[in-house]
């Protein structure tokens, strides 16, 4: 759905130029509060969802690794769609929208695939908290490279 809002209204501009009276910087809103505010939420998804790994590593009780998952889950349900919405936004020509959704989505296909795999390799050899500490490298890598590459 993220993907297909994301390209579906520009298909409607037109018809909307007319039915609604709407001239070109309301057409140009109509698009880019959308990619306006899933961009927005792309580093505020990685933060909690990273903050919420930390938590989760350093629980020791059932009811706070629960409530660190709930917190996990708020971030990744932000940062999930975000991120092809920005692909699709940084990527206006579709060839390489295709290629970058593609490597989006190969290496969604890695992390699912060897989650399992690397969760017990961490266990095994750090703990259980470890399977959470492993997102936060990442989530600050992210967050940097947010800060650098993301324009306005």
């Amino acid at each position: 759905m993220v993907l297909l809002d994301s390209t579906i209204v520009g298909a409607a501009l037109p018809d909307m130029e007319g039915r609604l009276q709407v001239q070109l910087t309301g057409l140009q809103w109509i698009v880019d509060a959308y990619v306006l505010l899933v961009a927005m939420l792309l580093p505020s998804g990685v933060a909690v969802f990273t903050a919420a790994s930390v938590l989760c590593s350093a629980t020791a009780s059932l009811g706070w690794l629960i409530a660190g998952r709930v917190v996990q889950g708020i971030g990744a349900a932000a940062l999930s769609p975000a991120s092809l919405a920005l692909i699709a936004a940084a990527h206006p020509v579709p060839r390489e929208r295709v290629a970058a959704i593609g490597l989006w989505a190969g290496f969604s296909g890695i992390g699912l695939a060897e989650g399992s795999l690397a969760g017990g390799v961490l266990v095994e050899a750090f703990g259980r908290p470890a399977i959470f500490l492993v997102n936060v490298p990442i989530g600050a890598a992210l967050l940097l490279a947010g800060l650098r590459v993301l324009d306005e």
